[in-house]
């Protein structure tokens, strides 16, 4: 937020948080009508739409010094679109796909693996980032629009729907996927 000329960061990264929870709540609900697969692909389309946006807005508002202050805020919508797509699928919807699609004697360990895993992942990029950013500035972005981009590749052509559909209906439509 410091970057991007936001004059008090502590409260915007408070509030930003308060919109997490929120839309978290929101997710939760919307999980039964829209089903898992579509909020996924929310997820990484809105994420990568987010960090394509911030490494538009930091090269046209720092590099080129085109509009810089219209920029900075618009590196900070996109920062509330990144969360907000975060917390509409992959923050919630993760954990009812891996229940969904495991067989009943793998559920329990599948699911602390994923949940473990989901952590370790967030741990990672919040660490790394800053190390990464430092290096190669705004191109950090760029990492993410591709991973993101790929991420949603893979649901969209291998992760089916698993709301209302049996295991065994889920397993024939991994078969399709063969």
């Amino acid at each position: 937020f410091r970057d991007a000329g936001v004059t008090d960061p502590q409260l915007a990264t408070t509030l930003l948080s308060l919109v997490n929870l929120v839309i978290t709540f929101v997710a939760m609900s919307l999980m039964d009508i829209a089903g898992r697969r579509r909020l996924i692909m929310t997820t990484w389309i809105g994420m990568c739409f987010g960090f394509a946006l911030i490494y538009a807005a930091q090269t046209l508002g720092m590099a080129y010094g085109i509009m810089p202050t219209l920029m900075s805020n618009l590196q900070v919508v996109a920062m509330v679109l990144i969360i907000i797509s975060f917390a509409v699928g992959v923050g919630n919807v993760e954990g009812f796909i891996i229940s969904e699609i495991m067989p009943m004697y793998a559920k329990d360990t599948l699911l602390s693996i994923g949940q473990t895993l989901n952590w370790l992942s967030n741990l990672t990029v919040s660490t790394l980032f800053p190390i990464v950013f430092a290096a190669i500035g705004r191109q950090a972005y760029l990492i993410f629009v591709t991973l993101t981009f790929g991420f949603g590749y893979f649901t969209y052509f291998k992760l089916p729907e698993t709301k209302g559909k049996t295991l065994r209906e889920v397993t024939a439509e991994f078969d399709k996927f063969s």
